[in-house]
Formats: structure tokens, sequence, C-alpha cells
């Protein structure tokens, strides 16, 4: 089963459009590598490009690695203000 860009920004909660500028510069966001991405099927309706859409698990897998970064580089922040 596959997911759309914006389902899979929402579950990391960044702008799908960060997503897709990663995808084509480098496939990697904030320095971890992005799971494996291909054009979906065209919306007849819309002319612009295909669907960016990605592998659920492999999104799934990503996002808790992504967060868990996230969490840590959070909580380093937060006590350095403490100090």
């Amino acid at each position: 089963m596959r997911i759309n860009v914006d389902v899979f920004a929402e579950l990391i909660d960044v702008q799908p459009g960060e997503i897709v500028w990663a995808v084509n510069h480098g496939n990697k966001l904030e320095g971890i590598e992005l799971p494996p991405s291909q054009r979906g099927i065209k919306n007849v309706r819309y002319k612009g490009p295909n669907s960016l859409t990605f592998e659920v698990t492999a999104a799934m897998n990503f996002a808790k690695e992504f967060k868990a970064r996230k969490g840590k580089a959070g909580s380093r922040n937060l006590s350095a203000r403490n100090e």
C-alpha cells in the first residue's frame, strides 16, 4: 500500500514541499535518507505532474527514526536553555 506526499508530510510534521524538494535534491531530509518514492497515477483533471507516493511501511519506519532524532535534538536544545 502506498501513501501520497501530503499524508507522509503530516506523519512527520513537515510541509509536503520540503519532502518534494528533498526527493529532488539528494533524497535526504535533515540528514536522513528518505524511503524510496515513485510518481503515482496521474490525475486526469489536473494537468500537473503525477503525485509522489511512498510505500507505507517504509514511510512509517522513516517517521519513527525522524521523530526520534528530532526529539533528541530538541531535548538537547532545551537543556542548553536551562543552564
